[in-house]
């Protein structure tokens, strides 16, 4: 039914600046990385991949029309494949903008003698064949370099699609979706959005500003790792308002099974104590009243967290909570400081006298 099935599926992590701008910094490593994927989907699927669809990122992306006619070969005037391929070449030499080549061609109608048709009209009798035909081009450079690739992995390229067209053919084989839409594409180092109508794309528009630049800036405003800085961005995700309470990062942490201990040091009026205050408030049991959620309700009764009925229901109002915050710890010299920290501690505890008794000594 035209519909692709996956047999595989393969990802292979490249190394962090091998690929810049959706252009090839490294040949050597990319080639390396499609050589795995293909052995290892030859393995698994027992027979030798030796040609593949390429599908090459949308950066540059135009598209054409173009119309063209040619003669039918045939004596008797028999449309067969020849008259096919002879006038898809004709198109394929249609003037795009400089620096663009023609990546792939579809025919919208074939018209003949007695009609038209959308499909190759094979057997038809006709003097002469017109197509109709929408052209895909891209920048000369970007198919070139992988082709490269390609080629150094010993493979044929068998068709060669434009990444945000094949997006279209996934969405449009959904069902029961629009048919006009933007499709925003957030890749590692580009953004892009593009008018899709009638299931087809137009040019799309781009920002040459990726989630890895999130990443990377996370790592450096926190002094943390690259992967520390990516763990963060995709449990938590990343907010540019200037004010915003963040209660979807509740469940992002809280839902996560793993050891691990967030720990956000920097950098300054980044929101760490007003999350620390959010967290309190949320899952803060009501020592007089463990069954009481009232105050809760009015906190987050018109939050998006509260959508998430049954978090909220193992969480909310669930737990004692030690809620300590050093803001105010200010002094002149180092003892002075301790002995503000001893109080506010003290404090603490004196607060939770009720629930189990606590002793601190200064």
């Amino acid at each position: 039914n035209d519909k692709p099935i996956i047999l595989n599926s393969e990802i292979t992590p490249l190394e962090d600046g091998c690929m810049k701008g959706g252009m090839i910094n490294d040949y050597g490593v990319v080639t390396k990385a499609v050589s795995q994927i293909i052995t290892r989907a030859s393995e698994k699927l027992k027979f030798p991949i030796q040609e593949v669809v390429l599908i090459v990122p949308s950066i540059g992306f135009e598209v054409y029309r173009n119309s063209q006619t040619t003669n039918v070969v045939s004596p008797i005037g028999q449309i067969n494949k020849i008259d096919i391929d002879n006038v898809k070449s004709q198109v394929s030499k249609a003037k795009v903008n400089e620096g663009s080549i023609i990546v792939d061609i579809l025919p919208e109608r074939y018209i003949f003698h007695d009609g038209e048709s959308v499909e190759p009209p094979y057997g038809q009798m006709s003097d002469s064949l017109t197509i109709d035909a929408k052209l895909h081009a891209i920048p000369t450079i970007i198919l070139n370099s992988f082709k490269k690739i390609i080629s150094q992995c010993g493979l044929r390229i068998c068709r060669i699609v434009v990444g945000i067209f094949a997006a279209c053919g996934m969405i449009k084989n959904l069902g029961n979706l629009p048919k006009n839409y933007v499709l925003v594409d957030l890749g590692s180092e580009i953004n892009s959005a593009a008018l899709i109508g009638g299931n087809e794309p137009f040019s799309p528009m781009y920002s040459m500003f990726g989630s890895d630049q999130i990443t990377r800036t996370l790592s450096d405003e926190l002094n943390i790792d690259f992967l520390s800085a990516q763990y963060l961005k995709e449990k938590i995700g990343i907010d540019t308002r200037k004010t915003s309470y963040k209660t979807p990062l509740l469940k992002a942490v809280f839902s996560d099974n793993s050891d691990q201990v967030l720990q956000i040091t920097r950098p300054r009026r980044f929101g760490k104590s007003l999350t620390m205050s959010m967290f309190y408030a949320f899952l803060t049991i009501n020592y007089k009243d463990p069954s009481d959620l009232s105050r809760h309700q009015e906190l987050f009764s018109n939050r998006q967290i509260y959508k998430e009925r049954d978090f909220c229901k193992n969480y909310m109002g669930k737990y004692p909570v030690l809620f300590l915050s050093l803001k105010s710890v200010s002094a002149l010299d180092f003892k002075g400081a301790l002995d503000m920290m001893a109080s506010i501690i003290n404090s603490l505890a004196d607060s939770l006298n009720f629930y189990k008794a606590v002793s601190i000594c200064r």
